[in-house]
């Protein structure tokens, strides 16, 4: 009696904490799949209560199965670490109170897992695999939730690329309280990978304080607390940053990091500091002039400007004062020579702007002909047409102005399509990653579509 009470309440616990975890894909817990897996639970339950009275072969074949189908999130890992690609997929369906709507996307990354832990896989059966898993994710019914959308965008950047760091920086606008933590934890892991490969220290200590903050993953913290703790720009509790580095499963590999010293740090801030200073003089220097012409050397550096810093250099004592003169002229002379026509843009720059803004326009049409005519389609379809529209988006984000023109054509187009998708097609989490994506640059060009996007993302409008 006393061990089915244990059994009853351990059991209690664990539907429990199920129901109430954070990777919940609405407010509402209990859905189809939600119900459907506790009827699997409390049937597994009863028949582990019943067995009971049986003989020992009967009492331990059963119990054993039940306590499998009651408890799959830990033995889902055994075919993940041996490879196991189909297993690990429709075994994970056990857990289906546990995924929710999300079972499709989770059960997905757990195959997706068991590829890259399988040794020695052909590329043609990565890419069959990759495209299968793709295809049962993208599904033409139901809404798309958040898991759908990180792991279609996980399957994307398998192989790295130019967009891989950008696709992986967009899962941050994703909700949190929707999103799987083991798959966030993976896709941050990714995006520090690309920016530990380029070695750009700045954008690992951003990264990791950005994801700290909304995702509290655990390996952004330590990262971000060896950064600090290296670069000595904030004290760090080493009891703290011990126990951190126990929860993150003891990392080698931290100790190898190549972070830099803070000596190399202030050195490169300082030498950022004099770039956009000289950037700046240069572009002084070279402005064009009211007539339109260039100015030539005898204008920048007259010959009273000359004798000046002839004298300078010998009250400095310089070793030779002609060869530091001859450095000066030398350096306004190649100024002059590369930056002869400041205003003047590069035609192949200028062609490749020209045909992705063509290309973002075509885009937008297609959204607003299929939103005015009510026509939107399934929540995998308007997702990776989200995908097409970010991907030209981005290409005109490395010049201010060309980020304004781009914006001011989308920002009506995707305003309507976000609220079609928020109210008529009840697609609220794709609303939502468009709503946070298309924000920051609405609070920069002073846009009133910002209010609402506000609104969206603080949940005031449902």
């Amino acid at each position: 009696m006393g061990v089915g009470i244990f059994l009853f309440l351990w059991v209690a616990y664990y539907i429990f904490k199920s129901i109430t975890e954070e990777d919940k894909p609405e407010s509402q817990s209990f859905n189809g799949a939600r119900v459907f897996g506790l009827v699997i639970w409390l049937i597994a339950f009863l028949a582990l209560t019943l067995s009971l009275r049986y003989d020992a072969s009967v009492s331990l074949a059963v119990p054993a199965v039940a306590l499998l189908v009651m408890f799959p999130s830990i033995w889902i890992k055994l075919p993940i670490k041996l490879g196991w690609i189909t297993p690990s997929y429709y075994l994970s369906f056990t857990a289906r109170i546990a995924y929710g709507q999300s079972m499709h996307a989770r059960a997905a990354f757990n195959a997706y897992q068991a590829m890259l832990n399988k040794p020695g896989i052909s590329e043609e059966l990565r890419r069959t695999t990759l495209s299968r898993l793709r295809s049962k994710v993208m599904r033409s019914e139901g809404n798309i939730t958040s898991n759908d959308m990180l792991a279609c965008i996980l399957f994307d950047t398998d192989k790295g690329g130019p967009e891989t760091t950008r696709l992986l920086e967009s899962v941050y606008f994703l909700r949190r309280e929707t999103v799987s933590q083991n798959m966030i934890r993976f896709a941050f892991a990714r995006l520090m990978a690309s920016a530990l490969a380029e070695e750009d220290w700045q954008k690992v200590a951003f990264i990791s304080n950005r994801w700290r903050s909304k995702w509290r993953i655990p390996l952004a913290s330590l990262i971000e607390a060896c950064y600090h703790r290296q670069m000595k720009t904030r004290p760090v509790n080493p009891v703290a940053f011990r126990y951190l580095w126990l929860h993150c499963g003891c990392p080698k590999w931290l100790d190898k990091l190549p972070l830099p010293t803070p000596e190399d740090g202030t050195v490169a801030l300082a030498s950022s500091r004099e770039e956009i200073k000289r950037q700046v003089v240069l572009k002084a220097f070279v402005a064009k002039s009211p007539t339109g012409d260039t100015p030539a050397l005898e204008q920048l550096l007259p010959s009273e400007q000359l004798e000046e810093w002839e004298k300078r250099a010998q009250a400095l004592h310089c070793r030779d004062p002609q060869a530091a003169l001859d450095t000066l002229v030398k350096s306004l002379t190649s100024a002059l020579g590369n930056s002869s026509a400041p205003d003047a843009v590069d035609d192949s720059s200028e062609q490749v702007i020209d045909e992705a803004m063509t290309r973002l326009r075509y885009q937008v049409r297609s959204i607003y002909r299929r939103q005015t005519s009510r026509r939107l389609q399934a929540g995998s379809v308007e997702f990776q047409e989200w995908l097409n529209l970010m991907s030209l988006y981005e290409q005109l984000a490395v010049d201010c102005n060309d980020r304004f023109a781009a914006y001011s054509l989308v920002e009506s187009v995707v305003w309507n399509w976000m609220a079609d998708l928020w109210n008529r097609k009840r697609e609220r989490q794709l609303a939502f990653f468009i709503c946070g994506y298309m924000n920051p640059d609405a609070r920069k060009f002073n846009s009133e579509a910002s209010e609402v996007y506000e609104q969206v993302l603080k949940g005031k409008l449902g």
